[in-house]
């Protein structure tokens, strides 16, 4: 029970599928420039993530929901 803690608290942020989506809540392309900055659902925690520009990790996005 130790482990999903500490895998919970300390991981690198990855969007679920298909939650990735553009500041006014439309779907996003990661690869579209034009679509940043874009928020997310992580994978590992399910707490909201964030990137604002391409080729930059997501981050958690503490105290700020996510737009779905």
């Amino acid at each position: 029970m130790l482990t999903e803690e500490l895998v919970a608290r300390f991981h690198v942020p990855e969007p679920t599928v298909g939650t990735i989506r553009t500041s006014d809540g439309r779907q996003a392309d990661v690869f579209n420039i034009h679509h940043y900055p874009v928020q997310a659902v992580c994978r590992v925690c399910g707490k909201p993530i964030r990137t604002g520009h391409f080729l930059r990790p997501f981050t958690h996005s503490e105290g700020e929901p996510p737009r779905l």
